[in-house]
Formats: structure tokens, sequence, C-alpha cells
């Protein structure tokens, strides 16, 4: 099979797409950041994070964002604007990302989406209506009561189309879209649609094997502890931020969190962290497998491939 058909692939959609928009996903772990720094410097692009995670500040090891030394150059946006206890919803993200790739293409560039949360690039890609609830704290509070389990049952009562689609742990998605049906009494799935999208897209998946990721995250977590991880959790909590907020939710933070407060020793959560992280992986391939749209690669090599079993 000929090396680096990715490239091709990539190079045919530009030449015909009037405002192009390349995204590259992929679970993670996965190799996605390497790969896409690659394809950017090959077709002169600009990255838009897409990682739901990222956009916090203050947590760059656990989330895991690129450094300036994987940048190589290339211009990176959106990343650590939002402080960890702010909601931020994928409206605003949405706005701010079509703003930037509008004046990525005005510079002669290519705008490319590189994270790993499906809904925000869907919400471009395909151009997703989505409920323009604004946040109720009053609703919030009470929702904050429930446990994870207890929020789910009462969606999946309320709205079972949502429920489908959120993890019975993504205590956020699930308070959202809640939130949501109490403000205007109709579920969130039924107000949800796609629009025309206002950009020609090309979504390339990164496809390793499941020994090979699993290897992957065992590693990175062992890494992210060399790499100050607790250090960095200790630092969040001075500055007042605390469990629940938006941004201490990232996988490894709770985790983290337990380990600081003597609920479970070290070696408990390296093992719990790389098991949430695990599966965190196995929900984003399950996502993107479903999606006929993203065209599967090797990231060593480039070669179109089969999507990754997992």
């Amino acid at each position: 099979m000929k090396k680096e058909q990715i490239f091709d692939k990539a190079g045919e959609f530009l030449k015909t797409a009037k405002k192009p928009f390349l995204a590259v996903v992929g679970p993670t772990a996965s190799g996605k950041t390497s790969a896409s720094i690659k394809i950017a410097k090959k077709f002169n692009c600009e990255v838009i994070n897409s990682d739901s995670r990222q956009i916090f500040k203050h947590v760059d090891i656990v989330s895991a964002k690129i450094t300036p030394e994987e940048a190589e150059g290339v211009p990176h946006h959106l990343f650590s604007f939002v402080e960890p206890d702010q909601v931020f919803t994928v409206v605003e993200w949405r706005e701010m990302a079509e703003k930037m790739a509008e004046d990525i293409l005005d510079k002669g560039k290519i705008p490319m989406l590189c994270g790993g949360t499906g809904l925000y690039i869907n919400a471009i890609t395909k151009n997703f209506s989505i409920p323009a609830v604004a946040p109720q704290a009053e609703i919030r509070e009470e929702l904050e009561k429930m446990t994870n389990q207890e929020l789910w049952q009462e969606l999946n009562k309320k709205d079972p189309e949502s429920a489908k689609k959120i993890h019975e742990n993504n205590r956020r998605y699930l308070v959202r879209a809640l939130e949501i049906f109490e403000t205007s009494k109709e579920a969130k799935s039924a107000q949800e649609g796609i629009m025309s999208p206002k950009f020609e897209s090309l979504i390339l998946g990164v496809s390793v094997n499941r020994e090979e990721l699993y290897e992957r995250i065992n590693k990175r977590v062992y890494d992210m502890l060399e790499n100050g991880l607790m250090k960095e959790v200790k630092e969040l909590l001075k500055m007042g931020y605390k469990k629940g907020d938006p941004g201490m939710i990232s996988h490894g933070i709770p985790e983290a969190l337990d380990y600081l407060e003597g609920i479970i020793s070290k070696e408990d959560f390296i093992a719990k962290m790389q098991q949430v992280t695990r599966n965190f992986a196995k929900r984003q391939l399950t996502w993107w497998r479903r999606d006929e749209r993203v065209i599967w690669f090797n990231p060593a090599t480039f070669e179109i491939t089969n999507s990754p079993e997992i």
C-alpha cells in the first residue's frame, strides 16, 4: 500500500473546497497531536483546539496540552482561556472557533480542528443547532445534589434520546441536558438539528490497534506523574478551585484529589486513572466509528486504513 495516502486525500480535497476545514480525530493517547502537526506543516494549517478540557487554564499536564516544542512553530488557538470554575458552552466555543477559522482562511491558510471532543467537532462540521439555554443557577444547585446515576436515570425518563448519548459518569453533560429540559420544558434532543455547514470539512481519523493504544495510555499516566501532575492539582486547590468545578473534572483530577485526600493509595490512583482513560478512549472510538465521514489512517505511515477495533 502506498505510504502517505492521507496527504494525497487531503491535497485533493483542498484543491476543490471553497471554505475548507481539516479535522484530526481519534482516541486520547493515539498520536493525534503528532500526526496533526505533520499534516499542518504539509498544508500550511493553523490548529484550533477542539478539546473541551484544554480550554481551561492551569490544567496543562492533566489535559495533555501540546507544548511549544511539540507544536514545532505551527500556530495553535483556543487553549487555556477559561477559568476552571467557569461554565463555557459548546455554543460559545463554536462562535469563537468559526471566527478563528474565518481569520485563518483570510490569511490564505487552512484551519484545522484537533482534539478529543466529538461534540465540538460536529458542532462545526455538521453545524448542529444547539439549544441556547443560559445556565440556571437554581436548577443546577438542585441537580448537583444528585448522584451521577440519579442524574442519568432522571434524564432517561425525560429525554431518553439524550440519555443514550451521554455516559453515566459525564456529570457535566447530564446536568446540562436536564437544565435545558427544566428550563424549556422540551428535551434537548428535540431542540437539536443539523443546518447547512458553513465550511467544507475533511475528517481524518488516527487508527491504532488496541494493545498499542493501551500501552500508550498506561505510559502517559506515568509520564504525567513524572512531569508534575500532583503539583499541578495542588496548585489548583491553592488557587481556590474545587472538586466539581467545570475544569476540575478532567480525567485524572478527581482521582488525584482522592489520592491527595488519602481515600486511595498512589498505586490505586495509577490503576484507576489508567482505567478511566482507557474507558474514555473506548467512548471516543465508539463515537467516531459511527461517523462514515471519517477517513482512518495509520499515524506512522499515513496510509489509509480500516477504523480501529477496540
